[in-house]
């Protein structure tokens, strides 16, 4: 139901940064290192753009310390 709806979910990804208009979040950075297995990490750093209306910050633990940036 959720890839129907245009959801995409990106399980082991590291987010390497957020981009904001004004006070709205507007895309998430991704290592893209991380968003492809096998992906070779040597080199400068590269990142994937994922924008959106909606994002879901799901990582347990660690939303906290993601959220902080973002004065959440």
């Amino acid at each position: 139901h959720c890839a129907a709806a245009g959801v995409r979910f990106r399980f082991g990804a590291t987010v390497a940064g957020f981009e904001r208009e004004g006070d709205r979040l507007v895309a998430v950075r991704l290592d893209a290192a991380s968003a492809v297995a096998g992906a070779p990490s040597a080199g400068p750093r590269r990142t994937e753009r994922l924008a959106g209306d909606l994002f879901v910050l799901a990582a347990g633990a660690d939303s906290v310390h993601l959220a902080a940036p973002l004065g959440i």
